[in-house]
């Protein structure tokens, strides 16, 4: 262990030692400055948050206390205690005794009950229930909710058990939702339970009741009817978004400032205290980020702290560091810089050692600089005499094989070929030296090239035709000359010669920022293998490969070599074309 702990000091020692010396700085002040500072606020928003969390949950459940007092106080006791006194009304156990049904004009009595009691505002209906199969209610639509309620467990136990009064589970009747109750009716004879009095207030009418209270500062409060379902939420919606958060929070015993995580969020969580009420339980569900936003005064008071630590942290490492880490820091920069071809020079403000040392610096970057001029400038002599010699060794070469071909059409008698291949090939020879210019319109380039399609035309007879699809605005733009010739003598070559459907296309166009000219052939001899071999070499101008055409090889140094390494040829495969991209510069003519 000794070993290992020696072994971790060194080499934090090694690591500190070998920081710039602004770091080291910087790094000193911060251990002595801005973590105390932080350990300190971190440490009081902690204590200060469980106090708030703390005050937050006694506020909710005083709150909760007294809502679920009022709601009982005000809704449930006097709903139950008004269908106890419907249920010993005379006309009501008359009802329940009869045997023969009768429609409701028969019992105007007990219309009017029934229109007297839902006149209560937190009395929604009222439902008689006879054993003798006769019900009776003036709201529509509810006979199958009550009929499910009596069918159901929880129902049955009531009738056998010696209660009076029945807390119904929520119910649904349209797009209204109702807590129900229940209160039994005996006859006057054998005091025999002969039906029931069914009642229930509305979701809207409990909620309108919470929220007289000011109940925003605990969040959304949730009302849990027995079973653990929901039966009413000051927010709507939110029943369903923290359905799952709900269901996971303990039914039995009072829950007093629980946090749970919930979908990233966490949430602070109180009911209160009477978990055991027939009327249900109410939950407050409040984020922790709202619950705690009063404390955030402590985060920005440490935060602008820290921040003000750091500036002046900051400046005081400018401060030293601008007298003698700066000008090692550019030095340095400078020689990492020389080491990429980038060799640059720098002012010294002060005649003092540092001084000294930058201007041996300038005097070596200088000389360095005047050596690579030089040696660029030998470098470009050197390949336009490579491209002017090959030039050269093209012009003999194609004016011996025309003429050849020219002479075998005299001999042969077919004079007007001839005279058609000369004509062509004295304004192919006048295009090309284009009076000792390098470069040439566009207009003038596709002239040369159609003259020369000309000549090859009559050599090989029949083997392919040429089309021309050149926009007009790019006409007069400026190329550097004899660049499509080498890849239309490629095309007849490796594409369409021996081929009774050859067909060579020459296009041109303009391509937003670029003019783009294309060779075309449907020879369809080139392999995707051989296109990349092709493309690679082209995008790869030190690669040298025998195997690819010294023609278009030089147009595309000739291109890179006059506008950049971003335009030149690219080789592509259209389903049974060979497709020769050329990429250049827009360059207006006079």
């Amino acid at each position: 262990m000794k070993h290992w702990l020696k072994r971790g000091k060194k080499a934090a020692i090694h690591f500190f030692g070998n920081l710039s010396l602004k770091k080291k700085l910087f790094i000193m002040m911060i251990c002595v400055s801005v973590i105390p500072i932080t350990i300190i606020g971190i440490y009081s928003y902690s204590l200060s948050q469980d106090s708030v969390l703390k005050a937050k949950s006694a506020e909710s459940q005083n709150l909760l206390k007294n809502i679920h007092s009022i709601v009982r106080s005000q809704i449930y006791d006097d709903l139950i205690y008004q269908s106890i006194e419907i249920a010993r009304d005379e006309n009501i156990v008359s009802f329940m005794e009869r045997s023969v049904p009768a429609d409701s004009h028969s019992y105007p009595q007990i219309q009017k009950l029934l229109i007297t009691g839902t006149s209560n505002p937190y009395t929604n209906f009222l439902y008689l229930y006879g054993k003798n199969g006769l019900h009776f209610s003036r709201t529509e639509g509810i006979d199958s909710a009550i009929s499910d309620i009596a069918a159901s467990p929880s129902f049955s136990e009531f009738e056998q058990s010696p209660a009076l009064t029945y807390y119904g589970p929520v119910i649904q009747i349209g797009q209204a939702r109702y807590k129900t109750f229940a209160q039994k009716v005996f006859d006057n004879t054998n005091q025999k339970v002969t039906g029931y009095v069914f009642s229930g207030v509305n979701e809207k009418s409990v909620k309108r009741l919470v929220n007289e209270n000011d109940s925003s500062a605990i969040g959304t409060i949730v009302l849990i009817d027995q079973d653990n379902s929901v039966f009413s939420s000051t927010q709507p919606g939110s029943t369903l978004a923290l359905g799952s958060l709900i269901s996971s929070i303990p039914a039995d015993r009072p829950v007093s400032g629980r946090i749970i995580d919930f979908s990233g969020v966490k949430y602070l969580v109180n009911s209160n205290p009477d978990t055991n009420s027939n009327y249900g339980r109410y939950l407050s569900i409040l984020p922790v980020s709202e619950a705690t936003q009063t404390n955030s005064g402590i985060i920005s008071l440490t935060f602008m702290l820290v921040l003000t630590i750091i500036f002046i942290v900051f400046l005081l490492a400018i401060i030293l560091s601008n007298s003698f880490v700066n000008p090692i820091q550019k030095l340095a920069q400078l020689m990492q810089k020389a080491k990429l071809g980038k060799i640059q020079t720098l002012t010294p403000k002060y005649y003092d050692e540092m001084g000294y040392i930058m201007r041996c610096y300038n005097n070596m970057a200088e000389e360095l600089n005047h050596q690579n001029y030089l040696l660029d400038e030998g470098r470009k002599k050197q390949r336009e005499l490579e491209l002017k010699a090959f030039e050269a060794q093209i012009k003999p070469h194609f004016l011996y094989n025309t003429l050849s071909t020219i002479i075998w059409l005299i001999d042969r008698g077919q004079n007007e070929k001839a005279a058609v291949m000369t004509h062509a090939l004295s304004q192919m020879f006048r295009i090309s030296t284009s009076r000792g210019n390098e470069v040439i319109p566009i207009s003038k380039e596709m002239e040369h090239i159609k003259y020369y399609l000309d000549i090859q035309m009559i050599r090989y007879e029949g083997d392919f035709v040429y089309q021309f699809d050149v926009e007009e605005q790019i006409n007069a733009c400026l190329v550097i000359k004899m660049i499509l010739q080498p890849l239309v003598e490629n095309a007849i070559y490796h594409g369409v010669r021996g081929n009774d459907n050859g067909v060579i296309a020459i296009r041109g166009r303009l391509m937003g920022d670029h003019i783009l000219l294309e060779v075309s052939d449907n020879g369809g001899n080139l392999a995707p293998e051989k296109m990349k071999e092709i493309n690679h070499r082209l995008s790869h101008p030190s690669v040298q490969d025998a195997r690819l055409g010294l023609g278009i090889v030089n147009v595309n140094d000739r291109i890179k070599c006059a506008y950049g390494d971003e335009y030149g040829l690219h080789y592509e495969i259209e389903e049974s074309w060979t497709v020769i991209r050329i990429r250049i510069p827009i360059v207006r003519g006079n």
